[in-house]
């Protein structure tokens, strides 16, 4: 009998040219014999339906050859894709595993010195381009300011003579509202040219926006020494006038003679007198309705000293009956200039005829 050469199925006749099973063309040949079985009987042909089982053996040496060929396929994809990837040839990036535990890393080395030098010197470049010098000390800007217009620049600023912490806006300066305690005096002093310029004005506590560098009068530029020393407005004088009375109505109202502002030690002693006497201790004055007044023909300025004469309206009530009365009178004042500030140094009754004739009260 005939036997297929491919898979070795056995045909049953000889004439058949094609293998029914794998369709390999047959040859001519000699007939195979039979496979005897353990036991010396005949074995049968292999079974149809086993002829393509991997385990077949022609199937199996299919089946291998065709994985070779998927392997050698794969692995010319891999190369391929690797060559995709790496198209210069260089070794591949070695993947490092990192324990993430240690978040703090290595220590970097430090910068050579003429590197590190190079760049604090760009630093500070770039903050002084910026006007950032980190050196000057700014106020504190997050809160409520009171806007000082056309401030000098490179000034100090005083409140009561003592100096302040301010910032720059353009041409304003910027003080921190709780530095001001209403009404207070508030004076820039800055360089100008070979000498100083200085201007004043008041804070009542109304008004958030204060004028510096007027033409003329109240709030004007005027020169001075590097103290701020310089003859002061009528304008600014009206206002001294002002604050320094209504800290004297208070005085008696509280019968604290601490209370008295803008004077010197030697004034306040002498008022002493007037704050604790009966006749003004039995009435309380109103703090919000009085009259205080420079007489702008009776100034007189002489190295650190302001001679002028004053008039004074307030009301008065009686503590005990009720009654109130409008009292009036007018003062000769003197100022002398601390080193910051003006102060009240003599302050006296003047008689209606010798101010109307412009004498002053000199003891």
């Amino acid at each position: 009998m005939k036997s297929c050469t491919n898979c070795g199925c056995v045909l049953d006749s000889d004439d058949t040219t094609l293998c029914p099973v794998c369709g390999a063309r047959l040859e001519k040949g000699p007939d195979r014999t039979p496979v005897s079985s353990a036991d010396g009987t005949a074995g049968e042909a292999p079974d149809p339906a086993l002829a393509f089982s991997p385990f077949h053996t022609g199937t199996l040496r299919s089946v291998v050859r065709t994985a070779g060929v998927l392997v050698l396929a794969g692995g010319a994809l891999l190369l391929l894709n690797a060559a995709i990837r790496n198209p210069y040839g260089e070794p591949p990036i070695p993947v490092v595993e990192t324990d993430f535990t240690d978040l703090d890393g290595p220590e970097l080395p430090e910068l050579p010195e003429p590197v590190s030098k190079f760049l604090d010197t760009a630093a500070d470049d770039l903050q002084n381009s910026l006007g950032m010098t980190g050196e000057e000390e700014q106020a504190d800007t997050t809160g409520p300011q009171v806007v000082l217009h056309g401030a000098l620049p490179d000034a100090v600023i005083t409140v009561d003579g003592q100096p302040v912490d301010f910032a720059y806006e353009g041409e304003d300066a910027l003080v921190p509202q709780d530095l001001l305690t209403a009404p207070c005096a508030v004076r820039i002093v800055a360089p100008s040219g070979d000498g100083w310029q200085t201007a004043a004005v008041w804070y009542d506590g109304s008004a958030t926006e204060l004028t510096l560098g007027a033409e003329d009068g109240y709030g004007a530029y005027t020169s001075c020494d590097e103290s701020g020393l310089a003859a002061p407005s009528v304008q600014f004088l009206d206002g001294l006038t002002r604050a320094y009375y209504l800290s004297f109505l208070q005085s008696i109202n509280e019968q604290d003679s601490s209370l008295l502002r803008f004077t010197t030690d030697a004034n306040r002693q002498m008022q002493e007198d007037s704050i604790y006497g009966e006749s003004n201790a039995k009435n309380l004055y109103d703090t919000q309705n009085f009259t205080a007044a420079c007489e702008p023909s009776s100034v007189l300025y002489n190295d650190g000293q302001v001679l002028y004469n004053a008039s004074f309206v307030c009301y008065p009530t009686n503590r005990t009956t009720g009654e109130s009365k409008t009292i009036s009178n007018h003062r000769t004042i003197r100022l002398v200039w601390d080193g910051a500030q003006w102060l009240v140094d003599f302050s006296a009754f003047l008689s209606e005829p010798d101010f109307a004739a412009g004498n002053y009260r000199t003891g």
